[in-house]
C-alpha cells in the first residue's frame, strides 16, 4: 500500500495531467477477456469519484484492468481513448494477474507511460520485454510473477534495468 501511495504522487507529479485523479479508471475484477470487452463496464468509482466530462469520458491519466482474463491489447489504444479524454497523457497502466503472453507493440504506443503493472502474467520471452525501452519516460515496469523469471538471465537483465 504505502509503495502504491509512492507511485500514485510520482505519476501525479510527473504526468501532464496534474489535476487529474490517480489511481484514475478502475477496471478490474470485472473478468475481461479482451480490452474491448471493457467498453461495456463502469468504472468502479471507490471512496472517491473520478471526475467526467460532458462525454462521459475520465478526467484521469490512469487506467486500471488488473484481475481480469485479458490475453490480447491489439484494442488497447481504443479501450484507452474510449474512457479517457486524453488518450495520449496515460501514465499509469495497470495489467496485472490477466493472461497475457506477449509485449504487444501497442504498448510502445503508449509514449507518456510512466508506470506499467505486468505482474502476475504469463509473459514468457524476456527479449520482448526490451521493446518497451522505446518509452521515454518509462520508470517503473513490474514483471514478478510471470514465466520470464524461471530464465537465467532474468536476474541479471532486470539488475541492468
Amino acid at each position: 500500500m504505502l509503495y502504491w501511495k509512492y507511485v500514485a504522487r510520482q505519476v501525479q507529479s510527473d504526468c501532464n495531467c496534474k489535476s487529474h485523479n490517480v489511481p484514475g479508471c478502475f477496471l478490474g475484477n470485472a473478468l475481461l477477456s479482451i480490452t474491448k470487452d471493457a467498453w461495456t463496464e463502469e468504472h468502479n468509482s471507490g471512496l472517491r469519484p473520478l471526475k467526467r466530462n460532458s462525454e462521459k469520458k475520465y478526467l484521469s491519466c490512469s487506467l486500471r484492468l488488473n484481475n481480469n482474463n485479458i490475453s490480447e491489447l491489439h484494442d488497447l489504444q481504443k479501450t484507452v481513448s474510449h474512457f479517457l479524454v486524453e488518450p495520449s497523457q496515460l501514465a499509469w497502466l495497470d495489467l496485472s494477474f490477466n493472461k497475457i503472453s506477449h509485449i504487444d507493440q501497442v504498448l510502445c504506443e503508449l509514449r507518456d507511460l510512466r508506470v506499467l503493472y505486468l505482474h502476475g502474467n504469463s509473459i514468457y520471452i524476456l527479449s520482448e520485454v526490451d521493446r518497451l525501452g522505446v518509452l521515454p519516460h518509462l520508470h517503473t515496469i513490474t514483471l514478478h510473477g510471470n514465466v520470464i523469471e524461471t530464465n537465467k538471465a532474468y536476474r541479471r537483465w532486470t539488475s541492468v534495468l
